[in-house]
Order: C-alpha cells, then structure tokens, then sequence
C-alpha cells in the first residue's frame, strides 16, 4: 500500500461523514479538516452508511443469536475498517447456519 493512499484513508477517516468540515464552518476549528477528493470522500462515507445500516439487522438477526461462535459485534467493529471485506464472511457464516 502506498503512503498516500494510507494518507488518503487518514483524512477521509478524519473527515468522516463531513463532521470535522461542518465544525470548522461554524467557527470550531480544534482541528482543521483536511483537503479530500469529493468523490473518493462521498465513496468512503457511503461505505460507512453501509455499515451503519448493517448494525440492526446483526443485532436482531435470530440465526446468529443461537450460534455462540459467531460474534456480533466483533464483526460490526471490525467490519467498521474494512466494510465489505468483513462482511461477506459474516454473511456466507450466517448462510451456512440455515
């Protein structure tokens, strides 16, 4: 991986959902949010909307709930970093149960 794309994720992670420019705009300025692609950035956050939707249906989902070896929400957290990657075996873990 190279250092700027590792930088890339760095500030898309500090800009996340737009909080961090929001705050600046009406004079907080702790920290100043740093210059992303519109595009890579709005990808990025939708990638996290995702995950965000995921977490009800995890935590209602019967089918895991009787399983012990299959965590919730350690792959909600984890699935946090790496959003799709995590999430396909969760579901193909969860698809086996049936």
């Amino acid at each position: 991986i190279a250092p700027e794309t590792l930088t890339e994720v760095l500030n898309e992670s500090i800009n996340f959902f737009f909080i961090l420019p929001v705050l600046n705009n009406v004079g907080i300025d702790f920290m100043t949010a740093p210059v992303c692609h519109p595009v890579s950035e709005a990808l990025f956050n939708l990638a996290e909307a995702w995950i965000f939707m995921l977490l009800p249906v995890m935590l209602l989902d019967r089918q895991i709930s009787k399983r012990s070896d299959l965590q919730t929400v350690p792959f909600w957290g984890i699935g946090m970093f790496l959003t799709n990657a995590f999430m396909l075996p969760y579901m193909a873990q969860r698809a086996s149960t049936t």
